[in-house]
């Protein structure tokens, strides 16, 4: 998450920038593929050559006036950056899923199709 966002996990407000995700370290040169799954401000999960690492809800801005919870974030960015070592992007997609938004059992299909799969990057 980026700073002055904020997110639920397990219940709880998330209030820190870096968290941890139960992903495996990736050593040496070899393509991943990760993909993120959105749904609104409720659900997004993270996955790493098909395997889900982490999963929270409710992003938000960080809150005003002393409540514990901020705006629920509806729209944002999509920023692709490394931390601290240098890194190669081979494809980006992007599929956009606010046509089944509003009807969840078509949503539901699509992404059971979509995940259906297990998909590694191929090296």
């Amino acid at each position: 998450m980026h700073p002055g966002t904020q997110f639920e996990q397990d219940g709880k407000i998330i209030k820190q920038h870096c968290i941890n995700s139960n992903s495996k370290t990736y050593h040496g040169d070899q393509w991943t593929r990760v993909e993120v799954l959105v749904l609104r401000d409720s659900l997004i999960v993270h996955y790493v050559n098909g395997e889900e690492v982490m999963r929270y809800t409710k992003p938000q801005l960080d809150p005003k006036k002393g409540s514990e919870q901020g705006e629920l974030l509806k729209s944002g960015s999509i920023s692709l950056q490394s931390e601290s070592h240098p890194v190669d992007f081979r494809k980006v997609e992007i599929i956009d899923l606010e046509k089944y938004a509003d009807k969840p059992k078509k949503l539901e299909k699509v992404i059971a199709k979509l995940m259906a799969q297990k998909r590694v990057a191929l090296q």
